[in-house]
Parts: structure tokens; sequence; C-alpha cells
């Protein structure tokens, strides 16, 4: 987020079970790690269920076993209860996913001083799937460069909806950079950024998340 002018929320795609749409990993031991996830209410089929209108089931003991979670793994972490305050006063009053991740993002967003503008996709009222979609939404705006995550740059690169736009995409390259983490010798990358947050405080984890951040490779 830190590295583009506008950063899109992608709110209104099919949900994924399993997926990192309803859980993140923070280290729970050597090589282990704990999963904070939170589950869906499957009242409807997977294709009708996106992520601004599913909504979690047990929203209390799904916000308790969050927090016993965070709890236990971070026991000298000054950002502890402040983390645990946003989750207990401001998330657990929300219904959806996407609520509830977008909650999340802007409270590390905002500890972290990241100053970028957001946009849900979903106030765009696009159509289109996949490479359709991401066009359009780009489309909406002046667009010179696209930032693409690489898991998205498979099915992008055999779509030929991008064609002659390949000077305007990049691909974003992150290269984790290790820091000390309580429950783990070796560092464990790619784990939930509270992980950063929780275990350096605000100042040392953006300096250290930040860090990561490479040049963009070429499309």
């Amino acid at each position: 987020m830190a590295t583009v002018d506008t950063f899109v929320f992608f709110d209104d795609v099919q949900i994924s079970p399993k997926s990192f749409m309803t859980r993140n990993r923070i280290p729970k031991g050597e090589n282990s790690f704990h999963w904070l996830a939170i589950r869906e209410i499957k009242y409807s089929k997977i294709e009708d269920r996106f992520l601004n209108n599913t909504q979690i089931t047990d929203i209390p003991e799904t916000f308790k076993l969050i927090s016993e979670g965070i709890k236990n793994s971070y026991k000298e972490s000054k950002f502890r209860e402040l983390f645990i305050d946003k989750l207990y006063s401001e998330l657990s009053a929300l219904h959806s996913i996407a609520d509830i991740n977008i909650g999340l993002i802007e409270f590390l967003v905002d500890a972290l001083e990241i100053n970028v503008k957001t946009i849900r996709s979903s106030s765009l009222n696009v159509k289109g799937s996949k490479s359709e979609k991401v066009l359009n939404i780009l489309n909406n705006f002046e667009w010179t460069s696209y930032v693409a995550v690489p898991g998205a740059v498979e099915y992008m690169r055999e779509d030929p909806l991008w064609l002659g736009l390949e000077n305007k995409l990049e691909i974003y390259n992150y290269e984790p950079t290790p820091y000390k983490q309580s429950k783990s010798k070796e560092f464990m990358p790619f784990m939930s950024s509270v992980d950063a947050l929780l275990e350096l405080g605000a100042k040392e984890a953006r300096k250290v998340m930040l860090s990561g951040s490479q040049n963009p490779l070429p499309w």
C-alpha cells in the first residue's frame, strides 16, 4: 500500500474458503504457526458469496479466540491491548468479511503511518471477472501504472486484454526483512503484519516492513 497513490480494496469478489481472505498466521513455536481465523456463514452457494455480503458466524466466540491467540503470543507487546481493544470496540460490531478485513487493514495502516488514498471496488459498480474487472476498475482512474501482486500475474499474462498495456504494468517485488520473533528462534517469513507490529512496535515495524519492498519487477 505504501508503494502506490491509490489502493483499491477488492471487496466485491467471490470468497475463497480457507484462504487468506478469512485467516492469517502468527508464529506459534519453532517452524509452526497459529491461525487467526474467522468463519463465514454458509447460507448460500459459494458462487453467490462475496466478501462484502458474507457474514461471519458466532462473532463473540470468534473474537475471543483471536484475542486469546494474541494474548498468548505477545505478552510483552505495548500494542497488544490496543489491538485487542480495536477488535472488541469496533470490529466486533461489523459483520461482513470485507468490513472486518478492511477494518483490520485500516488499523495497521494508521499504526504504521502509511498515507494512501483507498476506495472499495464495490463503490465503482464495475462488471466483469478477473482481468476484465481489474481493467474496468483501473479505467475509473487516470492511471499510469498498475502494481500487480505475483499471485495475479499468472492469469493476467494469459489474458489478451493486457496486450499493449505491458509498459504500464509492474509486479510487486517483496523480500521479507528478518526481525526477532519471540516465539521462534529462526525467522518465519510471511506471517501476518500484526506479528511485526506487536513484536517491534509501530516505528520499527514500519522500518522493517518497508525495507522489504524491492524495485518492481518488469512485466
